[in-house]
């Protein structure tokens, strides 16, 4: 294996001609753009801003960059492969970053749908702060992580080991590009700290009329909490709020050997996720939860997975590798993982780069579920937001300036930023009890000391964001958080470990109980609610639901909380737009499991892959009704997929790309989020027609672009939709006679019964070989009938054999009286004898239903 090792003059000389910012180029549209973190640009063309630095040489090995002139279908991607050239990780747009022999690569550059082939270089191994950092001229880079090519790991450390370098390194710039110029790292990125995000709820979302009308209570389901530990971590003496139900247990943290919670902090969050409320009252073997603290899920199975934390909320004992943490829970049995904490996307010392980036956990965790879709993962969107600039003038009490009363934007962690979790903010509660629930906001962070913020209580309105509550969107432009759920004051189990932490305080009359608040809080709220909705969809006949299906279900049935709680105007709180990166998709509502008539809710776990150029279409069936009965309630259409893990070098994470499209009755077109041309950027696609017209509509989901495997989706479709005007008739021919002569005449019967939801009328029937059938009534109720008659005198010339005929039978219904119904039905007779003329003829009647 060869090692380029750079001088140190030459470094020095380079770090000065680095640039920053991304570089857009000024090419027609026409032309595909490359984008990169080190910049977006014309492959056919040299990047103009990083052309003359160090970074832009191209990195050892038998790397390189080859774009398509478009979309990448299936035979392209055979006509690349077919020279030999591996395809290793697509970039954005409709390239790949290949390994391949110079001849190889030679004859892959050749191929007609290649539009450019272009260096992979120094640059595309290292993490937008990292590129920052030697823009600004920094030379002291702190500690970074170094990343290995997939499935090499040992030729990393080997390489580091003849260096003398560990994994993990505090590094200097000129150490950096030594590092970069090993054949064996992939990525480099700076070492960052994941920290934990440090009832009434369950009535904002719905939770007990679920309980009680549909007996969903999360049996059958195994949900995984990561987090401090449960409780006493002796089964022993373990809460009876969790007795009984503890699937597996694990400790990740080589400190500490129990499972037990020692902070406090994982102890609420498994109760709110999966806490029976034994000790608030409630009694499980009646499935009686009301009244009682329990969590969303009370008999949901538990596989805890223990990590230990610092008081401040760091982190110890967990593995930079996420992929391993749940690939250990999904072997237990798990189907839903709720994580109540993450990681800063870059050092707090870079703003730009220390919220929604896509490090090497984010795309890992993306990895997972790729691979394994039938897991749905759940991840807080942190608490880092604020409003204005923070400054420390007290070491651990920042203080905000320029605040305008509005939460800034840009403030996720990951992996909340990865594509294929549910990413969780947190809304108010409407419970002001305790020590801190009815304070205001400014009591809580010096950075919300402006109004409204400012002097709004922390837990006193449920259409309102927690001032906390981390917002999007993630660098790339995508939306998150994707949903919201109650996260201030809210009451969950308390461990009951000498000196763990009471949070924001015990309850006041139940001591195993404490208040705390957070996106922490939000969180396994949430992933309950994933966990009844995976239980419903299973008793819908999905014996397996994807991530996708549970994720599509969610999102299509939230609660939208615009404006928020300070109006309209320069203080708006929420964007009226939907999805935002406020509150995403809005608050969940699992009110649809037990909602009434005309709501309908249908799903489509679409498992079968699409590929470049596929389109699925959707019409109204009765299975899958699209014909919109009211204008009362909105129709609503989601969209999700589980997507590729994106390249860590890639500017735009989304790999896979499909198309929602729904058509009106009138023609009208309406777009997936609204974007005419396609969104290009987000794996999650919507349709909200607040007032949707009658009639029926039509749904395709078109595959733009899939460069990679192909791609199964979800698709959930939810309003006032049913057949109200759509007449079902039952129709029975009968013949008269089993034996006939020449001569004799036949009587044939037709039976007609409306077995459709309206009355229909116009009642004809038409049998093609006797003529037209006149019934008596021609209108029908509900369950009503109606008969006729047509005749038929055996012919001489008859033929042995069956004589077939079909009546076709037509009604129309009030609302669209052009329109018609049809059923069929046929009768025939078999001649099988023949004799001669004079003689009798005998038939057999043989009778046949159709549906339509």
């Amino acid at each position: 294996m060869r090692k380029v090792i750079l001088t140190g003059l030459a470094i020095l000389v380079a770090l000065s001609l680095i640039g920053g910012s991304p570089t857009v180029s000024l090419q027609p549209a026409s032309q595909p753009q490359l984008r990169l973190h080190r910049g977006t640009f014309d492959a056919q063309q040299v990047n103009p801003q990083a052309g003359a630095a160090a970074l832009a040489v191209a990195a050892p090995g038998s790397y390189t960059i080859i774009q398509l002139h478009g979309p990448v279908t299936v035979a392209d991607r055979t006509a690349l492969e077919q020279t030999g050239i591996k395809l290793l990780e697509y970039l954005p747009d409709y390239a790949y970053l290949v390994q391949g022999t110079p001849d190889q690569l030679a004859a892959a550059a050749r191929l007609p749908q290649v539009y450019a082939q272009t260096p992979f270089t120094l640059a595309d191994k290292l993490a937008p702060s990292l590129l920052n950092a030697l823009a600004r001229g920094a030379t002291d880079l702190g500690q970074v992580r170094m990343i290995g090519w997939p499935n090499d790991q040992g030729a990393l450390s080997l390489d580091l080991q003849s260096i003398g370098a560990p994994q993990q390194t505090i590094i200097t710039s000129l150490q950096l590009l030594q590092m970069a110029n090993l054949e064996s790292v992939r990525w480099i990125e700076p070492v960052t700290e994941p920290r934990i995000f440090n009832d009434r709820a369950r009535s904002i979302m719905q939770v007990d009329p679920v309980w009680q009308n549909q007996h969903l209570f999360g049996t059958g389901q195994i949900v995984a909490v990561a987090d401090t530990g449960l409780d006493t971590g002796d089964l022993s003496t373990l809460s009876p709020d969790f007795e009984g139900r503890i699937v597996a247990t694990h400790v990740l943290s080589t400190i500490v050997t129990t499972w037990g919670d020692e902070h406090g902090h994982g102890t609420h969050v498994a109760g709110s996720v999966a806490g029976a409320g034994v000790q608030s009252g409630a009694d499980p073997a009646q499935n009686d939860y009301a009244g009682s603290f329990a969590g969303v899920a009370p008999q949901a199975g538990l596989v805890i997975q223990a990590f230990d934390a610092l008081p401040d909320g760091a982190i110890i004992g967990l593995d930079a590798d996420y992929y391993q943490l749940f690939a250990q829970a999904y072997a237990d049995g798990a189907k839903i993982h709720t994580n109540s904490w993450g990681d800063p996307t870059g050092p707090s010392s870079d703003p730009e780069a220390a919220y929604g980036g896509y490090p090497f956990g984010a795309q890992r965790t993306d990895q997972f579920v790729w691979e394994h879709q039938d897991m749905t993962i759940f991840f807080a969107a942190g608490n880092s937001a604020v409003d204005g600039t923070p400054i420390d003038l007290i070491p651990g009490l920042p203080i905000c300036l320029d605040g305008d009363g509005v939460v800034d934007p840009d403030s996720l962690f990951f992996p909340g930023t990865s594509k294929n979790v549910i990413t969780v903010g947190a809304t108010e509660s409407d419970r002001n009890t305790g020590p801190i629930g009815g304070l205001p906001w400014f009591a809580l962070s010096l950075c919300f000391g402006t109004e409204p913020i400012a002097f709004d209580l922390i837990a006193n309105n449920i259409d309102g964001m927690a001032a906390f509550s981390a917002r999007g969107p993630a660098d790339d432009g995508r939306v998150k958080p994707d949903l919201v759920a109650p996260g201030t004051n809210i009451v969950s189990n308390r461990s009951h470990v000498p000196d763990a932490s009471t949070l924001w305080g015990a309850y006041e009359s139940n001591s195993n109980y404490v208040y705390s608040g957070g996106t922490s809080m939000a969180t396994p709220l949430a992933a309950g609610a994933g966990v009844l909705a995976r239980q419903w969809l299973t008793g819908q006949g999905l014996a397996n639901p994807s991530a996708a299906a549970v994720k599509a279900t969610l999102l299509n049935t939230t609660h939208n909380i615009a404006p928020g709680q300070y109006g309209t105007g320069a203080k708006q709180e929420i964007p009226f737009d939907q999805p935002n990166s406020v509150a995403g998709w809005g608050r969940i509502d699992l009110n649809f499991i037990d909602a009434p008539p005309p709501y309908t809710f249908w799903l489509d776990d679409h498992t079968s892959g699409l590929t470049t150029e596929a389109v699925v279409d959707y019409s109204h069936t009765t299975a899958r009704p699209l014909e919109v009965t009211s204008s009362s309630q909105p129709l609503r259409v989601m969209l999700t997929w589980t997507d590729p893990p994106a390249s860590l070098s890639a500017a735009a994470q989304l790999v896979n790309d499909l198309d929602l499209v729904v058509t009106g009755p009138n023609g009208e077109t309406y777009y997936g989020n609204d974007a005419a041309d396609g969104d290009r950027t987000n794996n999650v696609e919507g349709v909200i027609i607040s007032e949707p017209a009658l009639g029926r509509y039509e749904i395709s989901v078109n595959a733009f672009n899939v460069p990679v495997a192909s791609q199964p989706y979800a698709l959930a479709v939810a309003g006032p939709l049913g057949a109200t005007d759509e007449p079902a008739l039952t129709v029975v021919k009968r013949a008269s006679a089993s034996t006939a002569s020449v001569g004799q005449t036949i009587t044939y019967t037709y039976h007609v019964t409306n077995t459709g939801p309206v009355t229909v009328t116009g009642l004809f029937g038409k049998d093609d070989k006797l003529g037209d059938v006149t019934f008596s009534p021609t209108t029908l109720g509900l369950t009503t009938s109606a008969t006729g008659t047509l005749t038929y005198t055996v012919q001489a010339g008859d033929l042995p054999g069956p004589l077939v005929n079909t009546v076709t039978v037509t009604a129309s219904t009030a609302t669209e009286p052009i329109s018609t119904t049809t059923d069929t039905a046929q009768a025939s007779v078999t001649l099988i004898g023949d004799a001669p003329p004079g003689d009798k003829k005998i038939y057999l009647p043989l009778i046949f239903r159709t549906s339509p």
